[in-house]
């Protein structure tokens, strides 16, 4: 095959594969968006407190003080709690975002419809919010600095709810669930495997995610369906797409080819190169 005719041929897939791409993402992104304003499950507004001190529900007050090198101490109206550290700080950052890599305080608040309308009625006061403490722990002994960093199938996740008469209320309710054909039952907290179990639009998957660092995510560690078959969000995604998604892989792969052959019609065979 010539150069020119390898150069003509990379050009039509390439032309075709990027047309091909152009008709289907849009179509794949609408077949996604439509999906997910059917879901069932609720979406969440969210806004972390950034501040040591604040005031929510009509004047109740609270803080979070660091106990010890290995506590800090969240204090709300006239109740308060120990919360052993959990993970690396940053001494250098103002109130509570010291402590963001493991903790949060969070108000929160479901929505079906506009995300930006909830978030505007979280800061106007509009909007009654869930008021929420959530820690990411390591396993028991284990240095959160250390070992307790990597190890993420031994995480703990802690969870406090805030009420607006001044009390802090351990979120305690038992969770049930089968892993590797034994019943696992947890009291008090989400591990990082029962976690990955709970539908992602539980406010507990929600409030979760803000401590749990962004490369260990079940969406960003595994987005295939294949690897990851416990995190719905992503399987159904992608069962939304229908045609779209093996489409658009014939697309990009067809471009690869495309490209592939117009590089390889500029380089020069010896058969056609002048004699020395």
């Amino acid at each position: 095959m010539s150069n020119r005719t390898l150069r003509r041929l990379g050009l039509l897939l390439t032309v075709l594969a990027l047309t091909s791409v152009a008709v289907v993402m849009p179509a794949m992104a609408r077949k996604v968006g439509a999906h997910r304003e059917q879901v069932s499950g609720e979406r969440w507004a969210v806004q972390r407190v950034a501040d040591g001190e604040f005031a929510y529900f009509d004047g109740v007050s609270g803080r979070v003080v660091e106990q010890s090198a290995t506590a800090i101490r969240l204090e709300w109206g006239d109740d308060a709690v120990e919360i052993p550290v959990g993970g690396r700080n940053a001494p250098g950052l103002p109130g509570v975002l010291r402590y963001e890599a493991w903790f949060a305080i969070l108000a929160m608040a479901p929505a079906r419809g506009d995300i930006e309308e909830l978030e505007q009625g979280l800061a106007d006061g509009s909007i009654q919010p869930r008021f929420v403490a959530v820690a990411r722990q390591p396993a028991p002994g284990v240095d959160p600095e250390t070992w307790g960093v990597a190890d993420t199938s031994d995480w703990r996740f802690l969870f406090w709810t805030l009420t607006p008469e001044g009390t802090i209320e351990r979120f305690d309710e038992p969770y049930s669930y089968t892993y590797y054909g034994k019943e696992v039952v947890e009291a008090g907290y989400r591990s990082y495997k029962a976690l990955k179990r709970l539908p992602s639009s539980s406010w507990q998957f929600v409030a979760a995610m803000e401590v749990t660092p962004g490369l260990h995510t079940p969406a960003a560690r595994n987005s295939s369906p294949i690897s990851y078959p416990n995190y719905a969000g992503v399987r159904d995604d992608i069962d939304a797409m229908g045609w779209t998604w093996p489409a658009s892989g014939v697309a990009f792969l067809v471009l690869i080819v495309g490209v592939l052959f117009l590089a390889a019609s500029f380089v020069r065979r010896e058969d056609k190169m002048p004699p020395a």
